[in-house]
């Protein structure tokens, strides 16, 4: 049985029914890689468009993290739209070393009013320093969603 499907019954067996078998279950996913693009903003501005349309038509919403050297992404949505996005990341060729730090349901969106909003080092000041870290964990992923969302 799969995840989402444990946790909706979890819920109902614990009283809570606020989420029908019927409703998409939201996932987060939260990744980091090291990036294989030019930094001349033609190849971001590509990835910008793509995935704003792609994530708008499959209800995923999120934010894309660049400094040069690394991307780190918060993804939000329904589990298929997440999962199947994921794996088209993972074969992407721009971009390789792929962690993923959090891939779990989530009961509400950080980034709801975004498709795909795409910051660099100078709109997260210090983000550089936090990706550096050696041993990316899921500790990691709370902190750079928790900063990602209060920019």
């Amino acid at each position: 049985m799969c995840w989402h499907r444990l946790d909706v019954e979890a819920e109902k067996s614990n009283g809570i029914d606020r989420l029908s078998d019927a409703t998409p279950r939201l996932s987060q996913i939260v990744y980091v890689s090291r990036a294989l693009i030019a930094d001349d903003g033609r190849a971001l501005d590509a990835i910008r468009r793509v995935s704003q349309a792609r994530n708008a038509a499959a209800g995923v919403t999120g934010v894309l993290f660049y400094d040069g050297d690394r991307f780190a992404q918060v993804l939000e949505g329904p589990w298929d739209a997440t999962s199947l996005l994921l794996e088209t990341i993972r074969h992407d060729p721009r971009h390789f070393d792929v962690r993923v730090l959090r891939d779990a349901p989530t009961r509400a969106r950080r980034f709801s009013t975004w498709s795909l909003r795409m910051l660099d080092g100078a709109q997260a000041p210090g983000l550089e320093l936090l990706l550096a870290r050696e041993r990316p964990s899921p500790a990691l992923a709370i902190e750079l969603t928790e900063r990602l969302a209060g920019i």
